[in-house]
């Protein structure tokens, strides 16, 4: 998998880690939050998103409007990240692929622990599915220590 870039605002004497395809799945597993990105004729659109892995596929719950996204058949690009002040690394995974709407009949949103949160109050949420192509992960280290469950690459 393609590695992600340094970022320019970085510190460019801190090192990187890229991260197995365990540790990145494992990452994805234990979080909820993400961003979907994609381009548009207007720019391009970041929305945030619920979200759950299960191990065989990313589910979303989007704020109405990403199901246009999903209609529009293009390329999108997921991004769920952890940077805190006071912790000693960081890290990000970017998940590559296509969205796809999911029928009511094909997510059973309390099948994920903890259960899949709708993004609207009414429970209006349209739910889809992140088909990936690819994913890569870093982890950022800013006292130039490994990072715990690194693999030491």
């Amino acid at each position: 998998m393609p590695a992600l870039g340094r970022n320019p605002g970085a510190d460019a004497t801190a090192p990187e880690h890229g991260l197995p395809e365990d540790r990145c799945l494992a990452l994805l597993r234990r979080h909820s939050i993400g961003r979907v990105l994609s381009a548009t004729t207007d720019g391009l659109a970041v929305v945030p998103v619920n979200y759950r892995f299960d191990g065989d596929r990313l589910v979303l719950s989007a704020p109405p409007g990403l199901e246009e996204l999903a209609a529009a058949s293009g390329p999108v690009t997921f991004e769920v990240d952890q940077h805190e002040e006071g912790l000693p690394w960081s890290w990000v995974v970017v998940v590559q692929g296509t969205l796809r709407v999911l029928d009511a009949d094909d997510v059973d949103a309390s099948h994920f622990d903890p259960p899949l949160a709708a993004w609207s109050a009414d429970g209006g949420s349209p739910y889809l599915e992140l088909v990936a192509r690819s994913w890569t992960g870093r982890e950022l280290s800013r006292h130039h220590q490994l990072i715990p469950g690194a693999d030491g690459c």
